[in-house]
């Protein structure tokens, strides 16, 4: 006997169990081991729940972005793209989160083109939520992920001589009627930061725990619309092997201010730096400012140490100036290594002309000027000159001194182990996915020559993997198919073999290995500041400094960053990575105020510019004009054929990423834990119809196939006549239309459809339905033109587009022209109708049609009945005197008065209330767009059932006022049972019936858009 009934206890599977001969066989519920959101959601995984899915953007809704039209060569700066999600895991009270301001924004946001200007330029920030009003402002960033179409300023100012083109980062704006609204990029793409390093504002977690996944809509170009002219470039003219590049992750530049202002490049001594200018003069925007206390007051280039020469173990901090004279120097570490004592951190004085207060200050005290004779000499304020300080040569007053660092860094260790991208490789018609990671390689050596016994050789690598294509089948049967653009949806997912604690994801292989907080008097060896007033007094530890560099320990623990790596392609897995290592984003090493938005970065649509676009100050007067290109920012390879030949930089991001994907983008979805394999195939599902992507489980590949040689498979070509039968019923128009038609070898698809349009007065409202015989196999789109002819012979031609959705027999549609009723005439026609069907090439879709038009109340007679006058002309007198006396006076009186009694052909459309339903893409509906709904006639629209067809938009409902109202809806189609759809009563609209009377009508809207079928059951 079984021990236990299948419902009392869940296993994870059913299974045999037998351990008598006397046992049944148990079963166990399998209720709880599969993922309710894959079975029975009609919605993207996920789709509102920003913990998950924290990054959601589709071009096609309004809650990412406006409704620009974007053309070429025509940079909008409103184009930029807001999540509809947002990352709140701990469920923060976020309008209780204050916002802050940086200034130093224009330093390095005018490289990516965030800005136009290096200074006066203010980015605002907070964790919460900006009112909607700045939603889409380029300088306010919340929690909701914000990215900029990329451009460049270089063309205003002097751009270097190795680049010698204007490089274009065009995006162009489409509309589809299935896929909607989408972007076509011709050297665009989008970016946006996720994080400001040292500042409060980080919107996604620095490591996840458990993995990630990226996931798009894409469609490859295969044909240009537009071309660079003479003088103008891409990145993908400048970087080849870097196009359709479609995703980055990372820091989107290096540090361009690495290097001194002054002197010449290390073995480049002919040349003098164009920076020399800038030398101790410019200064980030917190210096001279007292109101601005989240920022530091540091020089941009490092400035150098007195006299080139700095002793580690003595005392460089703001209560000396320029270290103890008594220093004992010691040697270098290396063949072509800095000196040890050339470079480190000391206390700086910065100069200011003017000192900025805050405006409560009653007195402000720092400004007081005691005499030389009076003080010690400091590098604080206490001096106005120095022309009697014996020591404090050079020193500054203003009261704003800093501890710096005084050495050049190396940009290379800002890049390694810090992006990561994704490209197509390959031929575009059938393309691979690519991977690309720039990797930190390195480790200790023992040697004889430093004091330590061991030196720590650095090194980098860059890996490229490359699927196998995404089509094999159709370049297999029919590789005509792949001559066409086809959309597709590309998911890329990493999760991790240890899962861990999000405590743990700090240390174990994460950024506590290559991070430090150090106080700053600690780096200049005033440690003795530390424990004496004001700091004892006030219990504070002294201004700290967040240091990130790399070490051996990172490659230690590269062990607990070790994950698998795998791509789908339309919901179908294609190549899978083994060991793949994570990519952590990480700050640079330098001041946060010089890395604003740089690090932490995400692109889509392409890879990153890295400081292709740098600019910097010519002079330390012209800060808002005047800028210039620092040749050190650009890469050797942009070095080698001009005058700075021989000069070699790290500098490498924009070689080995600036590329940008050369096609159409429409969605993007970043969610915080992998996806599994059903989740993913879910939302291809969801989309798969609205943008006729390949469909892996049902492969159509456009024509039949017999594999070459296979002598089993034969073709056989069966020769359609067309159908003989339609033909008399048919105006001979149609005949010629299909006569052409040859005897194909792709199915025939027959259609028999019925135009009807109902003429009201009330203006000119015209009713129209379209039915076909069957079901239609694919969405139909019916155009063609009724053309409205009135007794003053003008013609009014009305486009009529209206589509059946798939599986459906008819659509109805509702037009009201401004027009006089009483002056149409009988001459109005329809225009033979012009049918698509999706998917499906036009020469294979046969139709034969049925037009006709009623009108409720009579109109004028046309042209073409009256032209029998000729034959009457003979009988002039009699004829016309006596039939219009007689005939004006008994028709015009009795004919009203039997028309009605044709009014049947109306009454489906006034005998009952209207209600409209269908999917509609805008956020709040408009009532121009009435059409777009179906309409269903009832007295009472509680417990009935809706279906809403599968197409991109918010399911919408309106119902009259005096309706009985519905209290809730769900996921249903037999009666009021099923899940929840969350439905919003948004708004209250009047709309015009058939009679002209105004009926108020509520507005419901799902809280979600959906591409899915969605069964809705109106509840009581």
């Amino acid at each position: 006997m079984a021990q236990q009934n299948i419902n009392q206890y869940a296993y994870q599977k059913s299974r045999l169990n037998l351990e008598y001969d006397s046992m049944d066989m148990s079963l166990t519920s399998d209720e709880r081991d599969y993922s309710e959101e894959v079975v029975f959601s009609p919605f993207l995984i996920a789709q509102t729940y920003g913990k998950k899915l924290p990054i959601n953007i589709d071009i096609d809704n309004f809650l990412t972005t406006q409704p620009l039209n974007l053309t070429y060569k025509n940079y909008n700066q409103n184009n930029i793209f807001v999540s509809q999600n947002y990352y709140n895991p701990n469920n923060e009270v976020l309008n209780c989160l204050t916002a802050d301001t940086v200034c130093d924004i224009g330093l390095t946001g005018i490289d990516n083109g965030l800005v136009n200007k290096m200074t006066g330029e203010t980015l605002n920030f907070t964790e919460g939520i900006f009112e909607d009003s700045v939603k889409f402002d380029r300088l306010h960033y919340d929690r909701r992920f914000k990215m900029i179409q990329v451009t460049g300023y270089t063309g205003m100012y002097e751009r270097f001589s190795g680049v010698t083109g204007q490089t274009l980062y065009e995006v162009i704006s489409k509309n589809d009627p299935i896929v909607g609204r989408y972007h076509e990029l011709y050297g665009g793409f989008y970016q946006g930061f996720y994080k400001l390093f040292g500042y409060d504002y980080e919107i996604l977690p620095e490591r996840v725990t458990k993995g990630w996944t990226i996931e798009m809509v894409l469609k490859p170009r295969l044909e240009n619309e537009y071309q660079p002219n003479s003088g103008e470039t891409t990145l993908n003219m400048l970087y080849p092997q870097n196009k359709n590049m479609f995703f980055y992750l990372g820091t989107r530049a290096e540090n361009k201010f690495y290097h001194y202002a002054d002197g010449s490049p290390k073995c480049f001594t002919g040349y003098t730096r164009t920076t020399t200018p800038l030398a101790n003069c410019v200064q980030t925007c917190a210096c001279c400012d007292r109101n601005i206390t989240n920022s530091r007051c540091v020089y941009l280039y490092p400035p150098r140490s007195k006299d080139n020469q700095h002793d580690p173990h003595l005392n460089y901090g703001c209560n000396t100036c320029n270290g103890d004279k008594e220093k004992k120097l010691t040697c270098g570490c290396g063949c072509g290594e800095l000196p040890c004592d050339t470079c480190g951190w000391e206390c700086q004085t910065h100069n200011c002309p003017i000192i900025i207060e805050p405006t409560p200050t009653p007195t402000p005290v720092p400004t007081s000027t005691p005499s030389c004779e009076n003080t010690t000499p400091v590098c604080t304020p206490s001096c106005t000159t120095c022309q009697t300080c014996t020591d404090c040569v050079d020193c500054g007053t203003s009261g704003f001194t800093s501890i710096e660092n005084t050495c050049e860094k190396d940009p290379l260790f800002d890049l390694m182990s810090n992006n990561i991208a994704f490209k197509l490789c390959g031929d575009p018609k059938n393309p691979s996915i690519g991977v690309k990671v720039l990797r930190f390689t390195g480790g200790c050596e023992t040697t004889e020559t430093c004091t330590s016994g061991q030196t720590y050789l650095t090194g980098y690598t860059i890996d490229e993997y490359c699927s196998p294509p995404i089509y094999p089948r159709c370049q297999k049967e029919n590789p005509s198919w792949l001559d066409l653009e086809h959309w597709f949806q590309v998911d890329v997912t990493w999760s991790r073999y240890t899962d861990f604690d999000y405590c743990d994801l700090k240390y174990f292989g994460g950024l506590s290995d290559i991070t430090t907080i150090t106080s700053l008097d600690s780096l200049a060896n005033n440690t003795v500041n530390l424990i004496q007033p004001p700091l004892t007094h006030i219990n504070e530890f002294g201004e700290t400094i967040e240091i990130v560099n790399l070490n051996q320990k990172w490659l230690e623990e590269k062990k607990y960053r070790l994950g698998r790596l795998k791509i789908y392609v339309n919901g179908k897995p294609i190549y899978t990575l083994e060991n793949f290592e994570e990519v952590i984003p990480r700050a640079l090493n330098t001041d946060k105020e010089k890395q604003l938005g740089v690090p932490f970065n995400i692109s889509w649509g392409g890879g990153t510019q890295g400081l292709h676009e740098n600019l910097t100050f010519s002079s330390c007067s012209g800060l808002t004009s005047g800028y210039t290109q620092d040749p050190e920012s650009f890469p050797t390879s942009t070095l080698s054929g001009t005058t700075f030949s021989g000069l070699t930089t790290n500098i490498l991001l924009e070689k080995e990423f600036g590329g940008t994907f050369e096609g159409a983008i429409s969605q993007f979805r970043m969610y915080v834990e992998p996806l599994s394999g059903d989740e993913i195939k879910h939302n291809f599902n969801v989309l798969k119809d609205k943008f006729n992507m390949f469909n892996p489980d049902c492969p159509d590949c456009g024509d039949d196939f017999c594999e070459v040689d296979d002598f089993t498979f034969e073709i056989v070509t069966t020769t359609t006549t067309q159908l003989p039968t339609p033909t008399p019923s048919v105006t001979p128009t149609v005949t010629p239309t299909n006569t052409p038609t040859p005897t194909p070898s792709t199915p025939m698809f027959m259609m028999d459809l019925s135009i009807d349009v109902t003429i009201m007065s009330g203006s000119v409202i015209a009713n129209i339905v379209v039915t076909n015989n069957t079901p239609v196999i694919r969405d139909t789109t019916i155009s063609f033109v009724k053309n409205l002819i009135f007794e003053d012979d003008r013609v009014v031609p009305i486009d009529v587009v209206i589509t059946i959705p798939e599986g459906q027999t008819s659509a109805t549609k509702q037009i009201i022209i401004d027009e006089d009723y009483d002056k149409l005439t009988e001459d109005t026609n329809i225009e033979v109708p012009v049918i698509d069907v999706r998917g499906i090439d036009n020469r294979q879709v046969v139709i034969t049609e049925n037009r006709q038009i009623h009108y409720v109340v009579p109109v004028k007679p046309g042209r073409v009945t009256p032209t029998p006058t000729s034959t009457p002309t003979s009988t002039p007198t009699s004829t016309p005197t006596s039939t219009p006396t007689s005939t004006p006076t008994s028709t015009p009186t009795s004919t009203p008065v039997p028309t009605p009694t044709n009014t049947p052909t109306n009454t489906p459309i006034v005998v009952l209330p209207t209600v409209y339903y269908g999917k509609y893409s805008r956020q709040n509906f408009d009532v121009s767009d009435l059409n777009l709904l179906s309409i269903v006639e009832t007295n009472n629209i509680v417990n009935n059932y809706l279906m809403y067809v599968a197409v991109n938009g918010y399911c919408y409902m309106l119902i009259p006022n005096t309706m009985q109202q519905p209290t809730i809806f769900r996921n249903s189609n037999e009666g009021c049972s099923g899940f929840i759809i969350p439905f919003v009563k948004v708004d209250e609209v009047t709309i015009i019936d058939s009679y002209g009377q105004n009926i108020i009508y509520y507005v419901y809207r799902s809280f979600v858009s959906t591409n899915a079928n969605v069964d809705v059951w109106v509840c009581d």
